[in-house]
């Protein structure tokens, strides 16, 4: 079974040995450092900091070191009652690729939530990485009965499908594996790329120059808030007479394809913490020289569930607020997967990049439905007719006086097939 944490990005991390606080390596070491002294919180901290701080510079190393210090630190926390925290640590060990911690403590979740602490999709999840640590292990009777109780009742973890389908053809059981595929087909993709939104749906599939066409992907949202690794499923369409890759599988009409990719916007769910200006830890600063307060960070509710989202506080007075990243690296031939959530109530606020000019993945529309929360999701080339060597993403609500916010931004980079 391929790592499910992070590979390195295609720029090669030059390291250094200096420790100064400003340089990213110093925070991968004092991470290192303090998760043997078993100061998981404190671990936490400084392998975050590295990460808002370079990325690009990350490795599959760093990715486990953080994994590891946060199972620790839920393992801490659960002392055996808060199964949440428990499940939460048996799938940090998983990432971390410690499948023989991860086991007791799923098995300790399954077999102790009388109370009902996990919802369906938890426990859903808790079957989910069951499967993954059965699979790493061999065990392949164990691995297929723990995908399939992921996929009741009723799922649409589409991880466990895709799962549970590779599992079923290495084996060599085609009709099983066949019919779990029709299944993930009729389901599709669970974000689409395009516009989205309760009442209103604006289809963009991405179309490259061979005819191949990205239509959506999947991710697990809470492990993109969590690190900077992106695990996604691509759901790719490609011509008939093309020739799909090694790792692709085929699911009805579509060629899926399992990536794992750099988040650069780090800090994407803003759970990680603000900096002394009250802006998300990331090296992000108020491209307009708003006022000090105008961008903070704050608890609120999408979909239900508790997050944390960047507001922007526009006034009459102030009409532009938008925060900006640090610039990034780019390779003006390759494509870019930009997405995220946002919530206005006047249709201004958007998600983009400035690399030679501005580019935002949405266009105002007055048909969109105002006061819901609208995701869109957009992959390209960084700026369509221009070689630019850097972007900087941005998130902006200009022209407006009502308040708007924003979840779990992303921009990544694709390889994606060529002609």
């Amino acid at each position: 079974m391929p790592s499910l944490a992070a590979q390195p990005e295609s720029f090669p991390p030059g390291r250094s040995p200096l420790t100064a606080e400003n340089r990213y390596e110093y925070h991968l070491l004092q991470g290192q450092r303090l998760t043997q002294d078993g100061e998981w919180e404190s671990a936490v901290d400084h392998f975050r900091r590295a990460m808002s701080m370079q990325p690009e510079f990350i490795l599959l190393e760093d990715d486990q070191g953080l994994y590891q210090a946060l199972a620790q630190q839920q393992k801490e926390l659960a002392e055996d009652t808060n199964l949440r925290a428990l499940y939460f640590a048996g799938k940090y060990f998983a990432l971390a690729g410690q499948w023989k911690e991860a086991l007791p403590l799923l098995l300790t979740v399954l077999a102790s939530d009388e109370a009902g602490q996990l919802d369906v999709k938890e426990l859903q999840m808790v079957w989910l990485y069951l499967g993954h640590v059965y699979a790493a292990s061999g065990e392949f009777d164990a691995a297929k009965a723990a995908y399939q109780r992921a996929l009741e009742p009723s799922s649409e973890l589409r991880e466990a499908y895709l799962a549970l389908i590779i599992l079923l053809q290495k084996e060599g059981l085609a009709g099983e594996a066949q019919q779990t595929s029709e299944q993930l087909a009729n389901l599709g993709p669970n974000f689409l790329l395009g516009v989205h939104t309760s009442g209103y749906s604006l289809d963009n599939p991405a179309a490259l120059p061979n005819q191949w066409k990205l239509i959506g992907y999947d991710l697990d949202e809470q492990l993109l808030e969590v690190s900077t690794a992106l695990n996604l499923i691509l759901w790719w369409q490609i011509p008939s007479a093309a020739q799909p890759a090694e790792d692709m599988v085929h699911i009805g009409d579509y060629w899926l394809q399992r990536k794992t990719v750099r988040n650069l916007f780090a800090n994407a769910g803003f759970e990680w913490g603000i900096d002394e200006k009250g802006l998300p830890i990331g090296g992000y600063r108020e491209f307009y020289g708003a006022p000090q307060g105008d961008l903070s960070v704050r608890e609120d509710f999408r979909d239900g569930a508790s997050t944390h989202v960047l507001t922007a506080k526009n006034s009459a007075a102030n009409q532009y607020v938008a925060l900006a990243s640090r610039l990034f690296p780019v390779n003006p031939q390759s494509y870019y997967l930009m997405a995220g959530w946002w919530y206005d109530q006047d249709r201004f606020a958007k998600i983009g990049r400035n690399c030679v000019n501005p580019f935002y993945i949405s266009a105002y529309d007055p048909a969109r439905p105002r006061n819901s929360w609208t995701y869109a999701a957009e992959l390209s080339a960084p700026f369509a007719g221009s070689t630019p060597g850097f972007c900087e993403i941005l998130v902006s609500n200009i022209n407006s006086t009502m308040p708007a916010e924003w979840d779990n931004v992303i921009w990544a980079r694709i390889v994606a097939p060529l002609p």
